[in-house]
């Protein structure tokens, strides 16, 4: 059997590009899919709340080759092109594409839209924005002008991008400033001096001629003066629509310019210019004062829909806990029912029992003294020193203990296993389980909820698939399979969810971190590891997830890392102070156990035990047999050591060690698993 599975990783581009060597034509960096690591969007003052209430984000469409790379869950940002303010936290609720609204950011959809690049999103975290002094320094190297930077990021900047953000109590506000009156310079009267006429005249040229040659920047920002005039279809007291008043306004500046254009050759048309000027104060007194009314209009939608926002959202979150709700009462429905039958059958045993051992009794001893049997049950004890009786010996051996453990799969030095046991310490009892759909090792397991998940695994090929033990049926489910095919990897549960951790195929080795949310039903990238690494330990204390040790393609490591779910990021912690890899990670008293493992030559019996209040690794009494590819379990206040492989001379082993703090290891005899490497779990 291959024990150490390596395998030289091949060097991967990092996908970033030196601006100075990228024309300045080109608004992208075209990193690889594999290398974005979170997308910016942009708005303005007038399009942002459109952006949030339609939970929609949307670039031109010369955008659309990365933001055609966007995935589920792919961190998003929001820039703000009028005050140069980077929003957020955003994910993508879905992939990117052309044209999911072809009339977003538009007059009504009178027209298609101008950002068709776009992406469907939803808020993950309200934070304060931030000023571009703070967020230039991280993503310094996208500028490629001092005003202009590319929209994509690889994933350290993303990472240092988002622990930028300071989360906020106050929601986002889906309420855009009043707009700008956009002709207000029509109400301007025209200067007299003939240059000043000119110099406008030219103004205009110069303004039709830039026309052409206009960025995406520009075609962005313009997009808030237009946005900002839209979806108003109220009527003066004269019966003029709002597109009527604009026409108007147009109309009076051009008879305005033609009048001044006139006096310029003809000095006596002066007051026919005059009343051309009275006439255009008035209209435009009467458009201003429309124009109130309209931005009062505006500000009544938006916070309407602002209202509308919070009520679906609490809408959401009541539904998807009563989702919860339910399904959490019909477990308990059904553990109860079985609970009920459970207790019904031990009584019925313990009564028939108890005849037995009083005609037993009689039988052999006359009138026995009522103390006997208790005396006798105190005498008893079991193999882990605590007390019991041939009555609770019975009740476990026909009923099974709670105490026990789940192996999975694995190896016995010939082929590898499908099998799925439970296995009691207490008894050394190994009791068959329905077994799992192929023979697999190297496979990660969690459990959520009192369901057993296995993931991935390796039987001479990578397996993607994922399946799940319900104990209460012993019956396997499927579930969707994994993002790639792997093994070598580890798993683990916190808050609700389930996580696989690194691992590696035949071409890779991995850093990438999946998560399963059951609720959702599929697997989503989530925040990847420092480090790539293979058969490494992993486990969950106090809501936080740990990755120590393993093997990178190269190496073998004696780092450490921790993820707090209240973080957007991994963090190191201190290095073991030994090198290991095919170890076991177990928690116990609080206390990380890095047991046995590989340090790169030989197999190795050395235990460190890690105390995050302490923040440093403490080497602990060793084992009394050095293994690798072993499994370790917690039960109650001991530390099991199970199985694993010597690999001097690839011996699979049919031993079993016991920690307890205090006393240190002892070999347990126990027997009855045999030999075997596998995975385990104790519920």
């Amino acid at each position: 059997m291959e024990l150490i599975m390596q395998k030289d990783t091949k060097q991967l581009a990092n996908g970033k590009m030196n601006p100075g060597e990228m024309s300045l034509s080109d608004p992208v960096r075209s990193l690889r899919k594999c290398d974005l690591g979170g997308v910016i969007f942009g708005c303005t003052h007038a399009t942002i709340a459109e952006c949030h209430v339609n939970q929609l984000f949307g670039l031109p469409s010369n955008h659309i080759n990365y933001v055609r790379n966007i995935e589920e869950g792919l961190p998003l940002f929001l820039f703000n092109y009028i005050d140069r303010k980077m929003y957020g936290l955003y994910v993508a609720a879905g992939p990117g594409q052309l044209n999911i609204n072809p009339y977003a950011w538009t007059d009504g959809g009178s027209e298609k839209t101008p950002f068709p690049a776009q992406v469907a999103i939803r808020i993950k975290s309200s934070c304060h924005p931030l000023e571009e002094a703070e967020y230039k320094r991280v993503i310094f190297d996208n500028y490629y002008d001092p005003l202009k930077f590319f929209f994509e990021l690889d994933h350290a900047q993303t990472r240092s991008l988002t622990a930028l953000f300071k989360p906020s109590q106050n929601p986002i506000n889906l309420r855009p400033p009043p707009a700008i009156f956009s002709l207000r310079e029509a109400t301007k009267k025209p200067q007299n001096s003939r240059h000043e006429k000119r110099d406008e005249a030219k103004d205009v040229e110069l303004r039709q001629s830039d026309e052409e040659t206009i960025s995406d920047w520009e075609v962005l920002a313009e997009s808030g003066s237009s946005n900002s005039n839209f979806n108003s279809n109220e009527s003066s007291s004269n019966g003029d629509t709002w597109e009527d008043k604009r026409e108007k306004g147009r109309v009076l500046v051009t008879v305005r310019k033609m009048a001044a254009s006139c006096q310029s050759r003809d000095p006596s048309s002066s007051r026919g210019v005059g009343l051309v000027e009275a006439s255009t104060s008035r209209e435009s007194t009467c458009l201003i004062g429309g124009l109130g009314s309209y931005e009062n209009g505006i500000s009544a939608r938006h916070e309407l829909l602002q209202t509308i926002w919070e009520l679906r959202k609490h809408i959401t979150d009541l539904e998807s806990k009563q989702v919860e709700s339910a399904r959490l009462t019909a477990r308990l429905r059904e553990t109860m029912e079985q609970s009920h039958n459970k207790i019904s059958s031990l009584r019925s045993r313990i009564r028939r029992l108890e005849s037995m051992l009083q005609a037993s009794a009689s039988s052999c001893t006359p009138d026995p003294p009522a103390a006997s049997y208790t005396q006798a049950a105190s005498s008893c004890t079991s193999k882990d020193g605590d007390n019991c009786c041939p009555l609770q010996l019975f009740v476990e051996q026909c009923l099974g203990s709670d105490n026990v453990i789940y192996l999975v799969g694995g190896n016995n030095g010939t082929k590898f296993l499908p099998d799925f046991d439970s296995f009691s310490p207490s008894l050394d009892v190994l009791t068959p389980l329905r077994s799992m759909s192929s023979p697999k090792s190297y496979v990660a397991v969690a459990a959520l909820d009192g369901i057993i998940y296995v993931a991935g695994g390796y039987d001479g090929s990578w397996f993607d698939t994922v399946e799940c033990y319900d104990r209460t049926k012993d019956e396997w489910t499927l579930q969707p399979s994994l993002t790639c095919e792997k093994g070598c990897h580890s798993g683990v549960s916190v808050d609700g969810k389930i996580y696989v951790l690194g691992g590696k195929n035949f071409s890779d080795y991995f850093s990438k971190v999946d998560m399963l949310d059951p609720l959702l039903g599929k697997w989503i990238d989530y925040i990847p590891m420092l480090e790539q690494r293979s058969t490494f330990g992993a486990a969950a204390l106090n809501g936080a997830i740990y990755a120590v040790g393993g093997y990178d393609g190269t190496k073998y490591l004696s780092t450490g890392e921790r993820l707090d779910m209240r973080e957007p990021y991994w963090k190191k912690i201190p290095d073991m102070k030994t090198i290991r890899g095919c170890h076991s990670l177990a928690v116990l008293n609080d206390k990380l156990y890095a047991v046995g493992g590989y340090d790169g030559e030989t197999a190795i019996s050395s235990v460190e035990s890690y105390d995050p209040r302490m923040m440093r690794w403490v080497m602990e009494e060793p084992m009394k047999c050095a293994r690798g590819y072993l499994a370790t379990a917690v039960v109650g206040t001991s530390l099991y050591a199970i199985g694993g492989v010597i690999t001097d001379n690839d011996l699979i082993l049919d031993t079993v060690e016991c920690y307890r703090d205090g006393s240190g290891w002892t070999n347990t005899g126990l027997k009855a698993m045999g030999r075997r490497c596998c995975s385990a779990i104790a519920l």
